[in-house]
Parts: C-alpha cells; structure tokens; sequence
C-alpha cells in the first residue's frame, strides 16, 4: 500500500481516534501528529489548564499553530479535535496535503469528564448541531466509529 496523507478529527471529544491513528502505525513510514498532543508539548500544559488559564480563544490559536505545521509535511496522519475544522485556516491547511476522514460517534458514547466544552450531554448535542454540517461538508470520508479498532482501520482504508 502507498503511503498517503491524513487528516482525522472526531466530533467534539475522544472517539477511540488515537487508537485508531495507533492501528495505522502498520505502514512504517507514516508520521503521526496529534494537534493536542503538539500544543501540549510545546507549551508544557494540558489543555484543561490551558483553557482555564488563558480561555479558548488562545486555545484555538496554539490548535491553529500545530495543525499549519504539521499539515506542512506528507506521509502522515494528523489527528484534531473536533474544534479544529471551526477555523477556515484550519479547514484549509487539512485539505491541501490529503484526504480528510470525519471518525463519527454516538455522542452518548463520548465521555464529558475533563473536557473543557463537553461538560454535559445538553452541551454536546448544542456543538454538534453547529458543527456536524462543517464536519460533513470538510470530510472525503465520515466513518461511523465501532468499538473494533481493526473495524474503523478498515473502513479508513477501504477494505
């Protein structure tokens, strides 16, 4: 199989996408960059913490700052959040290098503990009405997330 890029994002909260991302780990010469896990390093904070000390606002451009750098290289899968695709800046560099796969989840099956925006089902449902168009109308490919890792690798690859 060639290698490829790709970008994912789940909607809202964790779907299983980092084991997923994980699974693809398959094709050796893959790169792997999670935007949360970039800003996290970089800036040497969590992102709860970030967002309570400096709010979201600052959040999304630390997000907007790690998605451009690593949408700048190839051959490699690029895991956000679903916040990620809300800016048109963000929306932009995750087409220009591959393919975009929308990982989709019942949000009744997403934890809320720790998440910043997700605190409650009301306040899922509420995101998801504004960004679930975005999300359809970005993708090239929406998977509708299993609880078998080897079933959603699958479904990204085509098999």
């Amino acid at each position: 199989m060639s290698v490829f890029s790709l970008t994912m994002w789940c909607p809202i909260s964790v779907t299983g996408m980092l084991y997923t991302v994980n699974s693809l780990r398959r094709f050796p010469r893959m790169v792997f960059l999670s935007a949360a896990d970039a800003v996290e390093e970089k800036y040497g904070k969590k992102i709860p913490q970030i967002f309570a000390e400096k709010g979201e606002g600052y959040f999304r451009d630390l997000e907007s700052e790690a998605v451009f750098e690593a949408s700048i290289k190839t051959g490699g899968v690029i895991a956000t959040g679903g916040g990620a695709v809300l800016r048109e800046e963000n929306r932009r560099y995750l087409l220009q290098n591959g393919k975009v796969v929308f990982l989709n989840r019942d949000i009744t099956k997403l934890p809320t503990n720790g998440r910043p925006l997700s605190k409650d089902a009301s306040a899922l449902e509420e995101m998801l009405k504004i960004r679930l168009p975005i999300y359809r109308g970005l993708c090239d490919k929406e998977i509708t997330v299993e609880e078998s890792i080897d079933e959603n690798v699958k479904k990204i690859l085509g098999q």
